[in-house]
């Protein structure tokens, strides 16, 4: 299952190197995990990255995340817990053929 997730260049560099980590000031909130989507979002000028995930469809919908945050009610977004991710998944920068897939929200 291919799915997306966009951030700063710095922290998709730390995400390329080490893989993806939870971030200590979001333990508080109700929902933790890396936000993902099946199709490009965010701002211009965030590295996308593309994250190809090791599980079914019906393993996914059970990190479908339709909660206050989530950006776009169209474009189906995952609340995926990072031991899933990097046990399950392998990440890199998105082709530009990839971004151009999606959109971006003003």
């Amino acid at each position: 299952m291919r799915l997306f997730h966009r951030t700063t260049e710095k922290d998709a560099a730390a995400i390329l190197a080490t893989g993806f980590h939870d971030d200590p000031s979001a333990m508080r909130l109700r929902h933790h995990g890396v936000l993902l989507s099946r199709f490009p979002l965010g701002p211009d000028g965030h590295v996308l990255l593309t994250v190809e995930l090791a599980l079914s469809e019906e393993q996914l919908t059970s990190f479908k995340f339709e909660g206050p945050g989530s950006s776009n009610r169209e474009v189906p977004e995952f609340l995926i817990p990072t031991t899933v991710l990097n046990e399950h998944g392998s990440v890199r920068r998105a082709t530009s053929a990839e971004e151009a897939e999606g959109y971006t929200l003003q």
